[in-house]
């Protein structure tokens, strides 16, 4: 049996296995993708992939078990880890914006950023609302709780993922150049239209009545 202070050891170096082999991984595809005109996020996303459990989880569940899953507090510091990096990414992002340039953009960001989630939210609302099943909603979602699920889903699939943006314009080396503000201005309005919707998703999923013996959601009266 391990002792303690073997056991923390062993999941320092499952950690430190994991984080390597990410960065590895990251690097690789990175440089490869960048050989063939592409931003390297193009390939540190297909690092994401191939590790994940759509690619290595699926060939290989074990390995993916035994490098990222083995140990919960290893995985909550790995995810801690992750948190950091897209923290800083986007810290490093804020200290090159420009804001007289990126204030310029103002009707235009405001459109780009409306006209960027009319789509995605509808359709994703429309699929949530008539083919629940299709998304994997439970299948005794309560009435009242399908028009918060179809928000829900609608607003998932309309905000932009900021961090990645942000990689990709930096890689482009166009982050300072107008098309990259306006793209930055747009991407900060959609996050935070998005987020409002989100709180107000909250709100209705809070006020609906749970059955405290089973935890299910019940109908309105």
């Amino acid at each position: 049996m391990m002792t303690l202070a073997a056991a923390d050891s062993h999941y320092v170096t499952l950690l430190l296995l994991a984080v390597a082999v990410l960065l590895g991984a990251a690097r690789l595809l990175g440089d490869i993708a960048q050989r063939f005109g592409q931003p390297a996020i193009l390939g540190e996303l297909m690092a994401g992939i191939i590790l994940g459990p759509t690619v290595l989880g699926f060939l290989w569940p074990g390995g993916y078990e035994f490098l990222f899953t083995s140990n919960s507090d290893a995985r909550l510091v790995l995810g801690g880890f992750i948190m950091l990096a897209a923290t800083l990414l986007l810290l490093v992002a804020g200290l090159e914006v420009d804001l007289s340039v990126a204030l310029k953009q103002g009707k235009a960001a405001i459109l780009v950023a409306l006209l960027g989630m009319i789509v995605p939210f509808f359709a994703g609302f429309t699929l949530a609302w008539f083919a629940p099943n299709l998304i994997s909603a439970p299948a005794d979602l309560p009435a009242n709780w399908r028009t918060a699920f179809a928000l829900f889903v609608g607003i998932a699939v309309s905000i932009t993922a900021l961090p990645i943006i942000a990689k990709i314009l930096i890689d482009l080396n166009i982050f300072k150049a107008d098309l990259g503000m306006l793209i930055m201005s747009a991407a900060i309005l959609n996050d935070l239209i998005g987020w409002m919707g989100f709180a107000v998703v909250m709100a209705l999923i809070t006020t609906t009545p749970i059955d405290p013996a089973t935890g299910a959601m019940l109908e309105s009266p």
